[in-house]
């Protein structure tokens, strides 16, 4: 997979993460009448897929890069709210193995989902 390729992936992970974490203030778990972290993990599983499918590369790498990619946008959003008041996100280690464990499974479930949709 060239650069290209990877900075797409893991911007596809980035806007998932954003859409998911960044736009509900920080005690709040619900954006628009769904959770984040079911929308975190819909967006994660769609953005592994839809990148596997366009681009036809590594399913692992590229599940890998989206989980990177969200995990980068969490970190940001809790540095945000950290800089506005650093008593926030005080259990943000125990945040972020959460968003990991709901982002992780998706993806890599999107990613192989298209063995099933393309079998060769």
């Amino acid at each position: 997979m060239n650069k290209n390729h990877n900075i797409t992936v893991l911007g596809a992970g980035f806007i998932a993460g954003v859409i998911s974490f960044w736009f509900n203030p920080y005690n709040e778990t619900v954006l628009a009448g769904i959770s984040i972290w079911l929308l975190a993990a819909i967006l994660s599983f769609l953005a592994a897929l839809l990148m596997t499918i366009f681009l036809k590369k590594s399913n692992w790498k590229i599940a890998t890069l989206v989980i990177i990619g969200a995990m980068v946008a969490y970190i940001g959003r809790i540095f945000f709210d950290l800089l506005l008041d650093s008593s926030s996100h005080n259990l943000f280690p125990l945040e972020l193995l959460f968003a990991l464990a709901v982002t992780a499974p998706s993806a890599y479930v999107g990613s192989h989902l298209r063995k099933l949709i393309y079998k060769k």
